[in-house]
């Protein structure tokens, strides 16, 4: 789950389970989400964009993985792309 933020009082909450759901309303409502994720522009095209929140708590990301296995080759590869991903944003 993707809950960073405790929840804030709107006038109106849509939950979703998926990224094409969720981008659809964002671009047909003017809609925001607040997510660990990142922002394709070749999936979302130009009108979705990520801005930085200004929130003053660590927010822990993790991976769940199976006990006692280890990462694909391929799996390993987007843990190393990831971590690049992010390191900017790290403290």
């Amino acid at each position: 789950a993707e809950e960073v933020m405790p929840a804030i009082d709107r006038k109106k909450n849509i939950r979703v389970r998926d990224r094409a759901t969720m981008t659809n309303l964002i671009l047909g409502l003017n809609g925001y989400t607040v997510a660990s994720n990142a922002v394709s522009r070749a999936l979302n095209g130009p009108d979705v964009v990520a801005v930085p929140l200004n929130y003053p708590h660590t927010i822990h990301v993790g991976t769940v993985t199976r006990r006692n296995t280890s990462l694909s080759r391929p799996g390993k590869t987007f843990m190393e792309a990831l971590r690049r991903r992010v390191k900017p944003f790290c403290a």
